[in-house]
């Protein structure tokens, strides 16, 4: 048990990590030239993390799918907790985002349209609605790889091949028979407690790291070559469905779990019992240094892993004066 905390926090430390960068990232990815090398940079950057939400998605699917919730306990302590706190930052966000402009009708603007990352919230909140079924397909390991199979072709092979030309006849097709809205993240969720199910010999294990490498390369490429010529940012490639991207998921998941399940460390621990409270906080600092003129716009190279270091700091330190508050640190 000890061996499976210790690669799960591994992967919830990484894995928020990767979401800072991500977003640090973002906040330039969208207006900048394509054709520029800073541009380029923070492309790179997005294209090595698209593997961190899914982490996430992943850790939690294998600690919950491993233990038994009444239906009371889901509803009364899991979604109870994750609703709140998706109220509570849906307002402070809102009246945060309103500072530079403020008015009321500019809080209920950003209140109505919502916080942009904290649409994890909502999907997480869906997938602990069905808890109970994704439970019983998890118990069976022929149940849950016919599960993946389907969410694997229906959720990310026929969705990619539908960008291509030839393929768009079956976008109709799909329109009205949506598979992935039905399964979705939920494949994520499957998957961890599957991969843990199985025994891969060193032989599986460099021929899926061979694949999870070609498959990071191939959306570094893809990305950055059709963006350019585009002269647009492409997002197509970053979809957390691409099957390059779950692909490479599934290999580093790999990779980390075998590398860290016997790896204590007391700081990766420490981020990793944060990293909720982190994941909540991490945004309103990368505007702030933003509006201060700290950003990745000079020498990307230095200041996308500085600003990310600085986010991860203050939003740790953050999490962790909040948790100290008793009527705060339960949603936490």
């Amino acid at each position: 048990m000890m061996n499976r905390i210790n690669y799960i926090d591994w992967m919830k430390s990484l894995a928020i990590i990767g979401v800072i960068l991500l977003h640090v990232t973002s906040l330039y990815w969208y207006g900048l030239d394509t054709r520029t090398f800073e541009w380029q940079t923070l492309n790179f950057f997005q294209s090595i993390t698209r593997w961190c939400v899914p982490f996430f998605v992943i850790a939690s699917g294998e600690l919950f799918l491993s233990m038994k919730i009444s239906l009371k306990t889901l509803y009364l302590k899991y979604i109870y907790r994750l609703v709140v706190v998706l109220l509570i930052w849906s307002i402070i966000y809102a009246l945060f985002n309103s500072l530079w402009n403020w008015s009321t009708s500019e809080v209920i603007a950003h209140l109505t349209k919502g916080q942009f990352h904290l649409w994890f919230l909502v999907m997480i909140i869906g997938i602990y609605i069905i808890i109970p079924i994704l439970s019983y397909i998890s118990s069976d390991t022929k149940l849950s790889g016919y599960f993946l199979l389907l969410w694997f072709v229906f959720g990310s092979i026929v969705p990619t091949l539908q960008q291509f030309k030839m393929f768009e006849f079956s976008k109709e097709i799909s329109t009205t028979f949506d598979f992935n809205l039905a399964i979705g993240f939920s494949g994520y969720y499957i998957l961890g407690k599957y991969l843990n199910s199985i025994l891969f010999t060193k032989t599986h294990k460099i021929i899926i790291y061979i694949l999870g490498l070609l498959s990071l390369i191939t959306t570094i490429i893809l990305s950055s070559y059709f963006s350019y010529v585009e002269e647009k940012p492409i997002h197509t490639y970053f979809d957390y469905f691409n099957p390059f991207i779950i692909i490479s998921t599934i290999a580093t998941y790999i990779l980390i779990k075998n590398v860290t399940i016997n790896l204590d460390n007391s700081l990766i621990q420490f981020i990793s019992k944060h990293s909720f409270g982190i994941y909540l906080v991490h945004i309103i600092f990368i505007v702030l240094l933003d509006k201060i003129g700290i950003n990745t716009n000079i020498f990307p190279v230095i200041t996308i892993p500085g600003i990310t270091l600085i986010v991860l700091v203050l939003s740790t330190l953050t999490s962790f004066l909040l948790k100290k508050i008793k009527p705060i640190n339960k949603f936490m």
